[in-house]
């Protein structure tokens, strides 16, 4: 994937192709590549280049004055990250942000993410059940909906649910995306799998977490994905010390 978007980058004009490549989608495809570069680098634990493509994704929609492209990046380079980073105060800067845009530009299609940051920050801030609840919402709408990246965003909601100790909740929202990650979106395998651990762990299932956590590290081994491998690694000595 970096090497596709890498390619993206070296022959891209702006004078020569925006104005073609912007008849297609929603969004400025120069901006959604920066962001595509900041979520590979940041699962293959490379934070320096992670953060360069995350500003660059972030600066470059808000000069570009397109809504739909500052949503995009403000959910995804955003949000989504710091989720994936666990920084729960950037994780809440960004889903007040993506709310304010959503209200201000009348931009319904991003509330049900800025629903789930949300909720997923104050999780993090320790309003465990007010998180819960819009989290849960955000998340209900995305499924019905069947939203683009779903894989990810349920991931996302997981994360949420291990640490508001909802092992239900985050178990039957990762049994519907199953299939996914197995046949097509690989690059969120490693933390489906250590998250579904941890919470089959917090379900009293010992066994089936640690064969998961044991399958997470094995995936982020095998995709070089830094971030997933140190934590599986963490999460399995803690998992056999208790």
């Amino acid at each position: 994937a970096i090497a596709e978007f890498e390619q993206f980058q070296k022959l891209f004009v702006p004078e020569l192709h925006n104005e073609a490549l912007n008849r297609i989608g929603a969004t400025i495809h120069a901006v959604t590549v920066k962001v595509g570069l900041a979520e590979a680098w940041t699962v293959l634990g490379n934070a320096e280049r992670a953060g360069f493509w995350r500003k660059a994704a972030l600066d470059d929609a808000e000069d570009s004055g397109h809504y739909q492209t500052i949503c995009h990046s403000t959910a995804f380079a955003g949000g989504l990250l710091a989720a994936f980073m666990e920084d729960a105060d950037d994780l809440a800067f960004h889903a007040t942000r993506l709310r304010n845009l959503t209200l201000q530009h009348d931009l319904p299609y991003w509330r049900p993410h800025a629903d789930l940051l949300q909720g997923v920050a104050d999780i993090r801030h320790g309003a465990t059940e007010k998180g819960f609840r819009l989290a849960q919402h955000g998340m209900e709408r995305m499924i019905a909906e069947r939203l683009p990246s779903l894989t990810a965003w349920c991931v996302v909601f997981a994360g949420g649910c291990v640490k508001a100790h909802r092992p239900e909740e985050g178990l039957a929202t990762l049994a519907g995306i199953a299939s996914e990650v197995e046949t097509g979106e690989r690059w969120t395998a490693g933390e489906f799998y250590r998250l579904r651990g941890l919470l089959r762990l917090q379900a009293g299932d010992s066994e089936g977490g640690l064969d998961d956590l044991a399958e997470a590290h094995r995936i982020a081994v095998q995709q070089g994905a830094g971030l997933v491998e140190g934590r599986a690694s963490a999460d399995i000595k803690l998992a056999k010390a208790s």
